[in-house]
């Protein structure tokens, strides 16, 4: 079955938290990332953040129920932060 369900970080967090102590794991020499990262700043000073990975763990209850991650987070110019 395929679908695509939301989550924000205060809603999953065992899901946010293996997404970042992945990201934070050094990575065998040769091997692709865990997770990977894409930032940029637009024209207006907005900085938008991408970060994906595959095969997460939907929560601690169903860790063998794996999902593709993707998180957008666009931070404007007035420093607030907005997770999509």
């Amino acid at each position: 079955m395929s679908f695509v369900p939301g989550a924000k970080p205060g809603d999953h967090k065992a899901l946010f938290a293996w997404v970042d102590e992945l990201e934070s794991a050094p990575a065998a020499p040769g091997a692709k990332p865990g997770v990977e990262r894409w930032e940029t700043v637009d024209a207006d000073g907005a900085e938008h953040v991408f970060r994906w990975s595959n095969g997460a763990p939907l929560n601690d209850a169903h860790a063998d129920l794996e999902v593709n991650f993707l998180e957008y987070r666009e931070r404007g110019p007035n420093g607030r932060t907005r997770c999509y």
